[in-house]
Parts: C-alpha cells; sequence; structure tokens
C-alpha cells in the first residue's frame, strides 16, 4: 500500500496546513530516495504568504523542502537530497 493511497498529500510552503490558494490540484509525483522510489501526491501553494516566492515557481517550492526537481518546468519526478549526496 502507497502513502498517497492512504490519503497523504505533501503540501509545499505551509507546514501545518493546505495552502489556502493551492496552485493548480494534486500532482502525482515520483521522488527517488536512498531507499527507494515513492509516488506521492503534492499540492503546490499557489500564494506568495509563506516566502514571498512566485505561485509559478514549483521547483523553488520543491528545493525548498529538500527535494531536487528532475526538470524546471511541470516536475514529476524529484530526488531526496539525501540520495543526491551518495
Amino acid at each position: 500500500m502507497l502513502l498517497s493511497d492512504l490519503g497523504l498529500v505533501l503540501n509545499l510552503q505551509h507546514i501545518a496546513h493546505p495552502c489556502p490558494a493551492p496552485l493548480g490540484g494534486i500532482r502525482n509525483m515520483h521522488i527517488l530516495d536512498v531507499n527507494g522510489v515513492f509516488k506521492i501526491k503534492v499540492r503546490f501553494c499557489g500564494c506568495s504568504v509563506s516566502s514571498g516566492t512566485a505561485a509559478s515557481d514549483t521547483y523553488v517550492q520543491l528545493i525548498r523542502a529538500r527535494l531536487f526537481p528532475a526538470t524546471a518546468k511541470i516536475p514529476q519526478t524529484a530526488f531526496t537530497f539525501r540520495a543526491l549526496t551518495l
């Protein structure tokens, strides 16, 4: 069973709650870590309340969450910083 099947959603930029103005819907992403590949659901922040980051900078939101996106435009895969240090 996947964490996303249990309802886990990674809310970026907002620690304890979802963004009041999310960017698009929930996106399925593949995260590569040292112990495997994980499919998770991610909700990107659509406001600049938390950090002053433009809503379109999804790659910046991922990097701040210690996830390095495979692409800068519409990332669907990311690597944990822990995996990058190997």
